[in-house]
């Protein structure tokens, strides 16, 4: 499995990047991931779709969390380290610290609006085909629903939270980071 993984790499350090961690902590925040992840494996989770494919989500969602950690960690501790004089830069930081910070609000509210949904057939489909790599006639072909169930299922689905959370994603958009809620 680790052998997959390392395959990706770089997509995992694009991950990192993509959600604003500096760059002298990514090849730390992919290392801890990948010890994380064999953790996981070994308790019996499902890391990978198939043996070549990894699940992107749970590795994202496992970059994001020890970033998480590491931030938690690092307020409570008031020492400073002088690698961090490298790179520091503070109205970049500030900034995407904003931006990262309102991602992740929006990201919780979409699984807030989804986890409401009242019927599970939607609520999976809706983490299968989003958040997954599966397209519409795979699925369709693997599960045996129809590909225009699907179609017109996924179509709803984005209708309705760009119906909810459009105006969030247009203030993300803007950089009006402090009218998301």
């Amino acid at each position: 499995m680790l052998e997959v993984l390392v395959k990706f790499e770089n997509e995992w350090k694009a991950m990192c990047k993509s959600l604003g961690i500096p760059n002298h902590l990514v090849d730390d925040i992919v290392q801890d991931m990948y010890l994380k992840v064999y953790s996981a494996a070994q308790n019996g989770s499902n890391i990978m779709y198939n043996d070549t494919e990894p699940n992107k989500y749970y590795i994202y969602i496992t970059i994001r969390n020890l970033y998480f950690d590491y931030t938690k960690d690092k307020s409570k501790k008031k020492l400073l380290y002088i690698d961090e004089f490298e790179e520091f830069n503070l109205p970049d930081n500030v900034v995407d610290l904003d931006k990262f910070h309102s991602f992740e609000r929006i990201l919780r509210k979409i699984d807030d609006k989804v986890d409401s949904w009242k019927h599970d057939y939607d609520k999976n489909l809706f983490y299968v085909y989003y958040l997954g790599t599966v397209s519409m006639r795979e699925l369709s072909k693997h599960t045996g629903i129809s590909l225009t169930s699907i179609f017109n299922s996924c179509k709803r689905y984005k209708r309705y939270l760009k119906h909810h959370l459009g105006e969030d994603y247009q203030d993300f958009l803007n950089g009006d980071y402090d009218k998301i809620k």
